[in-house]
């Protein structure tokens, strides 16, 4: 009951502390630049915080990117043994 309830907290104050930080961004910075931005965090961090700011936004961000996708890479070998586990798969595919 508490991890559904810490999950659904944490995803609510996840959204709106997303919604609040990309409205930031949109009102503080002219339309046409962010429309054209590759980076939009990092330009905006850079425009109030400087170059190096701005560099260390976009690195922090591929650091981010990187271990997400190792999570994800590292989940996809459990996903198929959970369900093989539970029936929904054929019992080979579960074999350890």
């Amino acid at each position: 009951r508490n991890v559904v309830r810490a999950t659904l907290f944490g995803l609510g104050l996840t959204g709106l502390l997303y919604i609040a930080v990309c409205s930031g961004i949109i009102f503080a910075l002219p339309t046409a630049e962010v429309a054209n931005a590759q980076a939009p965090f990092a330009l905006f961090v850079e425009r109030f915080w400087g170059h190096r700011a701005g560099l260390a936004t976009a690195a922090f961000a591929a650091i981010a990117a990187i271990g997400a996708l190792n999570g994800w890479t590292l989940l996809q070998g459990e996903v198929p043994l959970g369900m093989a586990r539970a029936g929904l798969l054929p019992r080979w595919v579960g074999r350890t």
